[in-house]
């Protein structure tokens, strides 16, 4: 009898350790399992999870800012090229009707430039100006407004240096230069260039991937500096169909003549337009490193 009630003693106890430890061991298998529920990737999106990257928030608005900002010159640029197409639909030039060229070179000039500009503008007519590119980034407002009422802007290089003085790389420099200011200000790369004093040799004709513009008429402007005397040598010169007009924005003198000389040229049948626009209706495609005169 006794030895029988030590057994039902052991038992007893090693069923209750038994069952504890049972409890021990389930408990923990639900805890494992319940975490494993949080960061197990399901089957199907193993593959993909390898690829994901975590962008913290600042990076995210950093690359939101960015698009925005491309999104923003996308969109500057359109218009920009909206607005010269506009400009040319408006221009409604006739190629079988005489046409003139006036071309400015050296400018702009904070107060003669404007003055021309608002000649044209009240007369409708249209120009060329050949701006420095130092001078486009001192005066950003002025050749936006040489733009805006259809004019076309070409370089002048970016601080008047006779390019045949200069090697292959002091011409890059000039041209680069001139075209980071353009896209600058106007958000664009200059289409033609008239280099300072209208010196081409080989090695500038070879280097430089533009049409270059020189002219067929020379108001002297740069040298007389007197109203009168400009607008006598605009009237002496004959027919001037075709012609490219050297004259510099940058003379009060060749402002107060353009003040007498736009209005009669267009009274007297002349077209006043941009000189890709008097190629274009001449029929002319404009090369990279070709010398151009007019007509």
């Amino acid at each position: 009898m006794k030895f029988y009630w030590w057994v039902k003693v052991i038992l007893g106890i090693s069923i209750i350790f038994l069952s504890i430890v049972g409890m021990i061991y389930f408990s923990n298998q639900t805890e494992i399992k319940q975490e494993n529920s949080v960061i197990t990737t399901p089957k199907h999106d193993r593959k993909n999870s390898k690829k994901r990257k975590i962008v913290s928030p600042d990076k995210e608005i950093i690359e939101i800012n960015k698009k925005e900002k491309n999104d923003e010159d996308l969109k500057k640029r359109k218009n920009i090229k909206k607005e010269l197409k506009d400009n040319v639909k408006k221009s409604n030039i006739d190629p079988t009707k005489p046409m003139v060229a006036l071309t400015f070179d050296d400018g702009p000039n904070p107060v003669s430039t404007p003055h021309i500009i608002e000649i044209l503008k009240n007369s409708h007519a249209k120009a060329t100006f050949f701006d420095l590119g130092v001078l486009i980034l001192n005066y950003p407002d002025i050749v936006k407004n040489e733009e805006s009422i259809g004019c076309e802007v070409g370089s002048h290089t970016f601080d008047h240096v006779d390019l045949n003085k200069l090697d292959e790389n002091g011409i890059k420099y000039e041209i680069e230069k001139s075209k980071e200011a353009f896209n600058l200000v106007l958000g664009h790369d200059f289409k033609l260039l008239r280099v300072p004093y209208g010196n081409i040799n080989d090695l500038v004709k070879k280097t430089i991937n533009y049409p270059l513009i020189n002219w067929n008429i020379d108001t002297l402007d740069w040298k007389i500096r007197n109203k009168d005397a400009i607008i006598n040598e605009l009237r002496n010169k004959g027919d001037l169909n075709g012609k490219i007009i050297l004259m510099h924005s940058i003379y009060p003198s060749t402002a107060d003549a353009m003040e007498v000389m736009v209005p009669e040229l267009i009274q007297k049948g002349y077209q006043l337009v941009t000189v890709s626009e008097l190629f274009e209706a001449k029929g002319v495609d404009l090369k990279s490193g070709t010398i151009y005169y007019g007509f």
